[in-house]
């Protein structure tokens, strides 16, 4: 079965964690109700940020809701791509379409050496979206200081999720 391996809600473990479940439930009721619009997951790699993400997007997709999944360093991949002469997208296009897709995950933010120019479209299209209350998720394995100042002016408004900070640890309690 070539889809066997695709991230699902059905085939999430929660390998008997606590905070994972609470983080299952809280993702499946963000998909019907995106409020706060912006969600944060941070956590170290391996405790299932990507796979809740995935998971999300296709439920958003299955409702006919029109959903996109994908990694800050294709992102900024695809917005750079613009810039060639071959391109049919310009850059405000290409924007515009991650500024107003109705649900999108953006997975593995601050993990890269962002250039300013990739910092501030990263931040244009998270505040257009945070105004514009269209739900998004993103993911980082930066720690709590870290992650707030990335989301420029508006970034009071994401709720922020902890899965832990390292294996084993006590993980904190999500804040507004």
């Amino acid at each position: 079965d070539p889809y066997k391996d695709r991230k699902t809600f059905s085939n999430l473990e929660t390998r008997g964690s606590e905070v994972l479940a609470n983080v299952f439930d809280k993702a499946l009721k963000f998909v019907s109700s995106p409020i706060p619009p912006i969600w944060t997951l941070v956590g170290p790699t391996g405790t299932g940020k990507s796979h809740i993400m995935e998971a999300m997007v296709r439920l958003a997709l299955q409702r006919g809701i029109r959903s996109r999944y994908v990694t800050v360093a294709s992102l900024l991949n695809q917005l750079r791509a613009t810039n060639a002469s071959s391109s049919e997208l310009t850059l405000h296009s290409a924007m515009e379409w991650y500024k107003s897709i109705k649900f999108l995950a953006v997975d593995d933010w601050g993990t890269g050496g962002t250039t300013d120019f990739g910092q501030q479209t990263l931040t244009d299209i998270v505040e257009y979206r945070i105004q514009h209350e269209l739900a998004t998720v993103i993911s980082s394995n930066l720690f709590r200081e870290d992650i707030a100042p990335l989301f420029g002016e508006d970034s009071h408004d994401a709720q922020l999720t902890i899965l832990a900070h390292k294996q084993g640890e006590e993980p904190l309690k999500s804040y507004r």
